[in-house]
């Protein structure tokens, strides 16, 4: 996994094309991100994106070492 944040995404700031590069979030995922985020106006925690249909825990295990929150 990346070793500094540089490397790492914040799902906080992160775009549509860094969302959608994630392994296993196509755009209809990532798209659900940005509009879970806009709902939420923040994330506080990577596991709120389990509130996204279709993104389950496997899902989250495989991103959450490339993901953080800030």
């Amino acid at each position: 996994p990346p070793s500094n944040l540089d490397e790492l995404i914040n799902l906080n700031t992160a775009t549509f094309d860094q969302l959608d590069s994630l392994p296993g979030i196509g755009e209809k995922t990532a798209n659900a991100i940005l509009a879970l985020r806009d709902q939420l106006g923040a994330f506080r925690y990577r596991e709120e994106l389990l509130l996204i249909y279709g993104l389950g825990e496997k899902k989250l295990d495989a991103i959450y070492n490339l993901i953080y929150v800030k």
